[in-house]
């Protein structure tokens, strides 16, 4: 780990604790050249060897997590800058949420968890994130005259 300071590679991990409900390790670091301290977080990354998504046809691919951000970023066309800030924490949260899940893990397993997150987070993204994914159908609209 390079010193965030003077860019020395060689540091030592003087604390280190484990999140309780994260995948992801807190470690307080010394540089050995400078002597300054410092804070790291160190979490998995989740790239095509670690989850295999499975189509209906059965076809396999791998897992990426811009995929999942831009998707969840496009759901907020009405309100774009909060959409732009919220995704990849919002990304990050179905993913610790689908770390239960097996190596393989569906589209539709994505896309309700997805729906769901976003339902409680802001329902008008969720409605538009429905809509795309084609998971409910859009409110019926009431004829005049009945």
């Amino acid at each position: 780990m390079l010193c965030i300071y003077c860019h020395n590679q060689t540091t030592e991990v003087t604390n280190s604790r484990p999140h309780k409900k994260e995948p992801s390790v807190w470690r307080r670091r010394r540089c050995t050249h400078c002597d300054a301290y410092f804070t790291t977080q160190e979490k998995p990354v989740f790239s095509d060897s670690v989850w295999v998504i499975a189509a209906k046809t059965g076809a396999k691919s791998p897992f990426y997590q811009g995929k999942l951000v831009a998707s969840i970023a496009k759901s907020f066309a009405h309100d774009e800058p909060r959409g732009a800030i919220n995704a990849l924490p919002l990304s990050d949260t179905i993913i610790s949420m689908l770390l239960f899940e097996n190596a393989s893990v569906s589209t539709a397993q994505i896309c309700a968890l997805t729906h769901t997150v976003l339902k409680r987070f802001d329902p008008s993204a969720a409605l538009q994130y429905a809509l795309s994914h084609h998971l409910e159908a859009a409110p019926a609209r009431r004829r005049k005259g009945i």
